[in-house]
């Protein structure tokens, strides 16, 4: 019973996102104390200044990636523009989480951000976007201590996964976003 609740979870409860990339790679680890590290990257078929545009049009992030329920800018100044973001993510059950962000630009390679207010006790890392002659390189990082009503046997597996559908998803609206109108 027990090995059949685990590929139950295992399963997921978002549908697999189908993808042309194939040098996704994820890593996560157990930092300890609850917290964990995340890193993913693949190789984009556009400039870096494409897809940190993308990267910072934080309007619309909820128009492509599936996680993501609203993404609105909600302040900014010289040095910073705050995000509200809330996304939904889960195994047998659904959760929902809230932050807002600071997302510090270095067009068109980095943005560094970090939880100002939220759900998460700690949320920090950075998206940077590596030249790669007509491609890019996308490197997402993040160091996070999750909500406590997250599951922590789960919590790599569903950042590893929710990751492998970002990735695509990203690479598709940036696709998009590059036709010809």
């Amino acid at each position: 019973m027990k090995a059949a609740w685990i590929a139950i979870l295992l399963l997921g409860s978002r549908p697999a996102v189908g993808s042309s990339l194939g040098d996704i790679a994820v890593v996560t680890r157990d930092l300890g104390q609850g917290r964990v590290f995340a890193r993913a990257s693949c190789t984009l078929a556009a400039p870096p200044a494409d897809v940190f545009a993308l990267l910072a049009d934080f309007d619309h992030v909820a128009d492509y990636v599936t996680a993501v329920d609203s993404s609105h800018v909600v302040g900014a100044d010289s040095a910073a523009v705050l995000v509200r973001q809330v996304a939904t993510s889960g195994f047998v059950f659904a959760y929902t989480v809230r932050m807002t962000l600071r997302f510090r630009l270095a067009p068109p390679t980095m943005l560094r951000f970090e939880i100002v207010q939220g759900d998460f006790p700690i949320y920090f890392g950075d998206w940077t976007c590596a030249a790669l002659g007509e491609q890019t390189r996308l490197t997402y990082t993040v160091t996070c201590k999750p909500p406590e009503f997250v599951p922590r046997p789960l919590v790599r597996h569903v950042m590893e996964r929710d990751l492998r559908a970002l990735m695509p998803e990203i690479a598709a609206e940036l696709a998009r976003r590059r036709l010809p109108r």
